[in-house]
């Protein structure tokens, strides 16, 4: 064939690299290319390697004679077998490779004391990427730093088409709580992924990574606009893990620092992002506790059309400061309310909340009474606010930390007094955790094995009575505590070596990508299974392998975080 004769590098790693990057840009957008990224790594990792020169030997030959072809086909075979197992043994040879596959053998292992084969099996459909990314991208083609960047730029601008995606979402659906579009995968798991671009972005910015102004000043704009869309869409979880990467990043560059004057002010800088959070947080935590007091008999007991109120200071907590359960004359709410809207007084908002008391606590957001002159004071979006579940005025308007701050205390509180852990996912978890503490005593060591998770946290939740609705009843919501109610102590034990081993042997925590992603992943397994659904596990693995097994930093033009020192000082 003539394409043989022709000088061509049956060798080159440029496709491999590209198969690389649509997998890392398919991480938060989708689940099937993500999956055929995968496969199209698996078909060129199995040619990466192949001795070609037998292929000179085809060039002049009778392609038309069936032996030939069946001579090809074996010799393509054999090369192809040959570089397969002379990859294996490099795989096996590369302990940290070996160390962070060793998180799938786990889940193998697991399977001994599992009774749920069905959902094990699924479990290990779905984590194959702890296994496959370890192996390829150890035994691939190595990536340089300007490879790297190039990746990291292009997965940022995929993450672009995301945000935008997601606001199409939100305008043109009826949506009342943008965390709720999922649009590929949960908006927490998108955040880690805003977040481990905005960092990205950030630094090769700073460190000269692309030489034209106009690309640095674009990349610093598009993490800027990462951060403020998080903001916007309430990704409250995401905006919280990037302040405390920032600040640990600029803590640890800190002391990495050889002049006193730039290291007194990195320490000031993580200092101030860390405390201002803690301040503001904490003066609406005193606010929300401090309440005017009642005094019941002073209060009006009569509308103006004469009708009686009723002041609740039992049902309805404290919120915003006030006692929304003032003021409430439930026979002119119905009957104005049925006026305005087709959703009953007596049913359910769009979030299966009670209308009667989402609409209480809305006009007392307001500052309005809960009678006939409250709800005509109501314009037709306030209205529509409502029969959407939103219980402040305040929560219309995109993300504002103060009612984020207060929706959460007023959750726990809610809990705290009457046992009720639906009101919020925050006091969901805290009932999640629980129930994963009294698993994990029932069977310490070695946990209840990879399948059975699920039937686990069904039978004590029902062994507890918890007042959680069906809906609401998941796992762990924590990774450290899942991985502990699987594997038991034993597990958790390897699970952390596995975590840690490989960036410490190989020294890459004083490198700036992997410092970064570490954060992430750390500290969003504290809140999060982060690692047992596709999406999250393939982020795991893929960033892990990429910034530990796969790439060849020391060739580029940054080495590691204490390079900053360069950049200040």
């Amino acid at each position: 064939m003539k394409i043989l004769k022709q000088e061509f590098n049956w060798n080159s790693d440029s496709l491999y690299h590209v198969m690389v990057f649509l997998l890392m840009a398919s991480i938060p957008l989708s689940k099937y290319t993500t999956s055929m990224s995968q496969m199209g790594l698996t078909a060129l990792w199995l040619w990466h390697g192949v001795e070609t020169g037998y292929l000179k030997g085809f060039s002049k030959t009778d392609w038309f004679s069936p032996s030939r072809w069946l001579l090809f086909v074996i010799q393509s075979l054999r090369e192809i077998w040959k570089a397969f197992i002379a990859k294996w043994k490099a795989f096996f040879g590369n302990k940290e490779a070996m160390v962070l596959a060793s998180l799938y053998l786990m889940l193998v292992i697991g399977l001994l004391w599992t009774s749920d084969f069905n959902y094990a099996l699924k479990d290990l459909r779905t984590k194959v990427p702890l296994i496959i990314l370890p192996l390829f991208l150890a035994t691939g083609p190595k990536i340089k730093t300007k490879t790297l960047h190039w990746m990291l730029l292009g997965y940022s601008l995929a993450l672009f088409g995301g945000t935008l995606y997601r606001l199409i979402l939100l305008y043109n659906l009826e949506i009342t709580d943008p965390r709720n579009i999922y649009a590929h995968m949960s908006h927490i798991r998108f955040s880690l992924n805003l977040v481990m671009s905005i960092f990205s972005l950030l630094y090769m910015s700073w460190k000269r990574a692309f030489e034209p102004l106009w690309m640095r000043t674009g990349m610093v704009l598009l993490a800027f606009y990462f951060a403020l869309f998080m903001i916007y869409m309430q990704y409250d979880t995401g905006v919280a893990l990037m302040v405390i990467v920032a600040v640990i990043v600029a803590f640890v560059a800190a002391f990495r620092q050889s002049g006193l004057k730039s290291r007194y002010l990195l320490i000031a800088v993580s200092l101030l992002i860390f405390i201002i959070p803690v301040v503001y947080v904490s003066s609406v935590v005193r606010e929300f506790r401090s309440v005017k007091p009642v005094y019941i008999f002073k209060l009006d007991q009569y509308t103006s059309n004469g009708n009686l109120y009723q002041h609740d200071t039992t049902n309805f907590l404290i919120e915003n400061g006030e006692y929304p359960g003032l003021y409430i004359c439930d026979k002119e709410l119905r009957r104005e309310w049925e006026k305005r809207s087709r959703v009953s007084f007596d049913g359910f908002d769009q979030k299966e909340q009670l209308l009667r008391s989402t609409l209480i606590r809305y006009l007392a957001s307001k500052g309005l009474r809960k009678d006939s002159l409250g709800i005509s004071n109501l314009s037709d979006n306030d209205i529509h606010a409502i029969e959407s579940g939103v219980t402040s005025f305040k929560n219309k308007s995109g993300f504002n930390i103060k009612t984020q701050v207060y929706n959460y205390l007023l959750s726990y509180s809610n809990y705290h007094n009457k046992g009720d852990p639906n009101a919020g996912s925050l006091v969901q978890r805290i009932e999640y955790w629980r129930t994963s503490l009294f698993i994990i005593q029932k069977s310490p060591w070695f946990g209840v094995g990879t399948g059975d998770i699920p039937s686990a946290f069904e039978r004590q939740y029902n062994e507890m009575n918890s007042p959680l609705k069906p809906e609401f009843r998941k796992r762990s919501h924590n990774q450290y505590l899942s991985t502990l109610v699987a594997f038991g102590i034993f597990g958790f034990v390897w699970f952390v070596f596995a975590l840690l081993y490989p960036a410490i042997k190989l020294n890459r925590l004083k490198q700036y990508y992997y410092l970064v992603f570490f954060i992430v992943v750390m500290v969003s397994m504290l809140t999060e299974d982060t690692i047992e659904s596709q999406e999250g596990v393939t982020f795991f693995a893929f960033f892990t392998c990429l910034f530990l097994l796969a790439w060849k930093y020391s060739d580029g033009v940054t080495k590691n975080i204490a390079q900053i020192d360069s950049t200040i000082g």
